[in-house]
């Protein structure tokens, strides 16, 4: 069962009933009772913070209040409409950062299943070093401490081996890209470099992505052009979000302007989507049939923990272009809607996951552009035959989520002078890319 997030002006999906329902507590999930979130109730409150630090100590996770313990059996109470407005986000990191070390960067979500209202706080893993407990409450918490989440499903100091190796392991696999490089700096130009930029640790990603891609598509001999498109928030932190969160945030972009949606989500081909070791992956690849006539399909993504999503999809100018003859092009018309739905696929991907302020870059990549042509609807004439000189087309650009999410129009429009101007078209007619995207949204908004 879907239900929306409560957040204002900022509405996604969840599968709350997977977590809210689920009845039983788990290294990812912790139920507590009503309860309303009180600043001078300090004991309550540091209830809450040691079991989020042991979520975070733990790989990240839920924490759902409205959740009652009954013996063996968990009842869905909900809390009252007072204590959801208690809750609020910078309120809580206030509070519980001034115990944890390094900071926690929680998220409260607010909603509602089956009449009944619950608080939902949203607890990352922690990037790269464990959380520690510096400061003391009697009775409740202790410093210097790390707390986890042990295996009876509590929120605990660490004690056993096998927990402290589980946190190692998980700090030694966060900091793996970091080591690397700094030992591949060493052997290559004999110095130490620091750790690396948070955009190239975003960068690896996409390039493992990039290359998970290659070694299953079944058509990459055949060369066909693709499109490529990678978007990543400033600040790594490589567990960033739960995988719930991530099939959320897939879905919530899934949204179609032409007839195949520029980031194919689908619930109904569970088939497709796959979770891997940090996030989720789906490939779509084979052959559809258009009067008679097989053509080749390749839609793939990756959506990672640290929240950096890699997209690949063939140009079906190519398979089309197998199936017929002819020489290599680009289509005006479908090129300027796909440039927008780029634009505002970002947007969607983020929606409520990040401050407005937070820079999100888009990369976008068109490879064996070489001699391609750029090609309208008879009923659209170019007037002269813009042929790009260059193998590939290269597009990045990073502005506040804000920004992405006010404009997207203008945004696509952006990508599309660029691209076109890199097909030696001057000064290109905007005006007719904007038609094109303003009745593709009329058809789907």
């Amino acid at each position: 069962m879907k239900t929306p997030i409560d957040l204002p002006d900022k509405e996604t999906t969840i599968d709350w009933g997977s977590l809210i329902l689920r009845g039983a507590e788990g290294k990812d999930l912790d139920y507590k009772g009503p309860c309303a979130w009180d600043n001078s109730d300090k004991k309550a409150c540091c209830e809450l913070v040691k079991d989020i630090l042991a979520l975070g100590n733990t790989g990240g996770g839920w924490l759902i209040i409205g959740v009652s313990e009954t013996g063996t059996t968990f009842l869905p109470d909900g809390v009252s409409e007072a204590q959801a407005a208690s809750f609020e986000t910078t309120r809580l990191n206030t509070f519980l950062n001034n115990y944890a070390d390094p900071p926690v960067n929680t998220r409260i979500h607010k909603p509602e299943l089956q009449g009944k209202r619950f608080i939902a706080i949203e607890v990352p893993g922690f990037p790269d070093t464990p959380h520690i407990c510096q400061k003391e409450f009697p009775g409740v918490l202790t410093a210097p401490t790390l707390y986890v989440r042990t295996a009876n499903n509590e929120s605990a100091p660490i004690k056993s081996s096998a927990d402290f190796r589980a946190v190692i392991e998980r700090a030694t696999r966060n900091r793996a890209d970091q080591i690397l490089a700094s030992v591949h700096a060493v052997l290559t130009s004999g110095r130490h470099e620091e750790r690396p930029s948070e955009r190239k640790q975003f960068e690896v990603q996409a390039a493992e992505a990039r290359k998970r891609c290659d070694e299953q598509n079944p058509h990459r001999d055949k060369g066909y052009g693709y499109r490529e498109s990678v978007f990543y928030p400033a600040s790594f932190m490589r567990d960033r979000f739960a995988l719930p969160t991530l099939k959320s945030m897939a879905l919530n972009a899934d949204v179609e302007f032409r007839g195949w949606p520029f980031l194919f989500a689908c619930e109904m081909r569970t088939d497709l989507l796959t979770v891997i070791q940090d996030g989720y992956e789906s490939l779509l690849a084979d052959t559809r049939r258009i009067v008679g006539e097989g053509e080749d399909e390749l839609h793939f993504w990756q959506l990672r923990q640290s929240g950096v999503l890699y997209i690949r999809q063939v140009l079906r100018e190519d398979t089309w272009r197998a199936l017929h003859g002819g020489n290599r092009y680009l289509n005006f018309e479908s090129f300027s809607i796909i440039a927008f739905e780029a634009a505002y696929c970002l947007a969607k991907v983020y929606e409520g996951r990040f401050d407005d302020a937070e820079e999100i870059t888009l990369h976008f990549r068109l490879t064996q552009t070489q001699d391609r042509v750029l090609r309208a609807s008879p009923q659209r004439v170019l007037y002269e035959d813009y042929v790009c000189r260059i193998p590939e087309v290269v597009f990045t650009r990073t502005r506040p989520l804000a920004d992405w999410r006010a404009a997207p129009v203008e945004h696509g429009l952006d990508i599309c002078r660029f691209v076109f101007q890199r097909f030696n078209w001057e000064h290109p007619n905007l005006y007719e890319s904007r038609q094109l995207i303003e009745k593709a949204m009329a058809r789907r908004l």
